[in-house]
């Protein structure tokens, strides 16, 4: 259900209206991307998502699952930074909205592919031989409106405190990567080489994806390694704020390149990568808990909910970093003043390390570790063969 507007919809974010009309441009602009991110990607990524809660129960399976996924994600965010340009360049020469829309079209076949692929290996988790679904999906929703699914949900503590942790840290990403390229063009003069740091900083973030299961193994549980990696990310924050601020603009420049401040940035880049991914190692376990709780298997809703949470927090997060970009001061193209780049270095280190510090205590009340979930997932298991045994 979710490909065929996630697709038409990526599309139409590309293409370009062959009319004079600026407002009309505009409005169609806003549409398709509107259209693209609050329908075509949730509904694919809910429904992605949820699957692994229907792939297998053993949490370290599932951490290994997510680990795979997040770091291929930030693989792809570097292939597609590479290479889309390259192709509108390729297919459009001259004419950039012909690029733009070929480059987009080419992109959604290849999803398109990927998605049936999906769908065909992973439908074994699903249905059984006869197409019939299996007995851990048979009724879901089954009599239950939507209002209602919602208000059990809501009931779910470790969800709430879940989905508000995500709100939180949608808005850390939206202003931590939304400042950045401010920082390296207007307090260090370094616009050209801010490329190729963001590509070694992603590729840190997909080493800190990988690294998921063994800090989970470290510290014995899921949401203790949640907490303890978002206290160590903030604190690495805030030492590269201090040291960028006793160097002062020259000194830190120069560190920028290949220096202490370059180190210190990347390294804080491979445990945001980390940070990123707990959520989705948690989300599978909400799955679990709320067929404990309720006796109905909710991963749909379970996975919409969260899926909203992320939409929302990145739209008011990129909406404040808006607001506090222009009120700092900011003119565009121009030597910003001294305040306004102690701003810029507020929001890119300060603002994120408090965000994530608001996120380590809202995760405390998460009230759900590892031993509890595997007892909830063996109780579950117990049930489903208690009702078969009756049947």
């Amino acid at each position: 259900m979710g490909l065929p507007p996630l697709v038409i919809t990526l599309v139409m974010t590309f293409t370009a209206l062959n009319v004079e009309s600026t407002a009309l441009k505009i409005f169609w602009a806003c549409l398709g991307y509107g259209l693209y991110g609050a329908i075509g990607a949730t509904m694919e990524y809910s429904s992605s998502t949820a699957q692994l809660a229907n792939m297998t129960k053993n949490p370290d399976e599932r951490s290994k699952v997510v680990a795979i996924k997040s770091a291929l994600q930030n693989v792809a965010q570097i292939i597609s930074a590479v290479v889309f340009i390259k192709m509108v360049r390729f297919f459009g020469g001259s004419n950039e909205a012909k690029g733009f829309f070929m480059a987009a079209l080419v992109i959604a076949v290849f999803l398109t592919v990927i998605c049936i692929a999906n769908i065909i290996i992973t439908k074994k988790y699903e249905l059984n031989r006869d197409g019939t679904y299996r007995s851990h999906l048979v009724g879901i929703g089954a009599g239950v409106g939507i209002l209602q699914q919602i208000k059990d949900l809501v009931k779910i503590r470790p969800l709430v405190v879940l989905c508000g942790n995500a709100v939180v840290e949608q808005m850390l990403y939206a202003i931590r990567s939304g400042i950045l390229i401010y920082i390296f063009q207007y307090y260090w003069s370094l616009e050209l080489f801010y490329d190729q740091t963001i590509l070694v900083y992603t590729i840190a973030m997909v080493v800190g994806a990988l690294l998921l299961n063994p800090v989970i193994k470290l510290l014995r549980d899921t949401n203790c390694a949640f907490i303890v990696v978002k206290l160590i990310t903030a604190v690495l924050f805030v030492v590269n704020f201090l040291m960028i601020k006793s160097m002062g603009a020259a000194a830190s420049q120069a560190s920028m390149q290949y220096g202490v401040v370059w180190v210190l940035f990347i390294l804080s880049g491979l445990f945001l990568g980390l940070e990123m991914v707990f959520p989705f190692a948690l989300m599978p376990g909400m799955v679990d808990y709320s067929e404990w709780q309720t006796g109905m298997n909710k991963g749909g809703m379970v996975h919409s909910l969260f899926g909203l949470t992320i939409t929302f927090g990145s739209a008011v997060g990129g909406f404040i970093f808006g607001l506090l970009l222009e009120n700092s001061g900011y003119v565009a193209n121009a030597v910003q003043t001294a305040q306004v780049q102690n701003s810029m270095l507020s929001l890119a280190f300060i603002i994120p390390a408090v965000l994530l510090v608001a996120t380590a205590v809202i995760q405390l009340f998460f009230g759900l570790n590892d031993k509890k979930l595997n007892s909830i997932i063996a109780e579950i298991a117990k049930r489903r063969e208690s009702e078969t045994t009756s049947r």
